[in-house]
């Protein structure tokens, strides 16, 4: 994004501030376990997805 606004001809010294607007969270459930991770039920019933 940064990269087009410079080809445009605004300064790379005044970058607009840009804030997300919605975060998501996502749980690997067969890797917690191999990095010793237990992973609480409440935790994935919160999560946006889950992969495997």
């Amino acid at each position: 994004m940064y990269v087009a606004r410079d080809f445009k001809g605004e300064s790379p010294a005044d970058p607009p501030v840009q804030t997300p607007i919605k975060f998501e969270l996502l749980i690997n459930v067969q890797t917690a376990p191999m990095l010793g991770l237990a992973v609480p039920p409440s935790l994935l019933e919160s999560a946006d997805g889950m992969t495997e």
